[in-house]
Parts: structure tokens; C-alpha cells; sequence
């Protein structure tokens, strides 16, 4: 069985996990490292290949924006997409 925790649950156990890599830039740094990881294996490598980031405000598109460097530093085209623009995007095709 899978517990489940309250807000305030969650909130300890997010600090606790970020105190015990040294902060949020560092687990940021080694989340968007892992990330960037998984997406040239999937790609099968990235040098010359083009990618598409859509990143989010807040720590999760932090996460993207690390594995967008990585992924340029590895070779990759890379270009990153703020998702409220997509979400505007997706708004005015569904209104016009």
C-alpha cells in the first residue's frame, strides 16, 4: 500500500529531501541533470538533434531549463518554450 501524505506531510518531507543534498539549487541542479539523461538515452544521443523544452514557473521548470543546458552542452538544438505561452497559444486557437 502507498501512503499518503498531508500538505503538511509533503512540505517536511520536501524539505527535508532538499537539506539533505544541500539545497535547492543543488537537488535542482542534479534533477535537471537526470532529466537531461533520460532524454538522450531516449533520443538515442543528442548531438545534432532538436528539442523542444516547455518549462513551467517554479522549481519543475527550473528542472527543464538545467536539462536544457545540459542537453545543448551534449550537442543538442535546443530551445525552451515558457508554458504560459503555450497555454495562451492553446487559449486563442480554441476562442478564434
Amino acid at each position: 500500500m502507498i501512503p499518503i501524505l498531508t500538505p503538511e506531510q509533503m512540505r517536511a518531507a520536501d524539505s527535508a529531501a532538499l537539506e539533505s543534498v544541500g539545497g535547492g539549487d543543488v537537488f535542482i541542479r542534479r534533477a535537471g541533470h537526470a532529466v537531461a539523461r533520460v532524454a538522450r538515452t531516449m533520443l538515442g544521443g543528442t548531438y545534432g538533434r532538436r528539442v523542444l523544452v516547455i518549462a513551467g514557473k517554479g522549481h519543475n521548470g527550473d528542472d527543464g531549463r538545467v536539462a536544457a543546458e545540459w542537453l545543448t552542452e551534449w550537442g543538442a538544438s535546443v530551445q525552451i518554450l515558457d508554458a504560459s505561452e503555450v497555454a495562451g497559444h492553446i487559449i486563442d486557437s480554441l476562442v478564434t
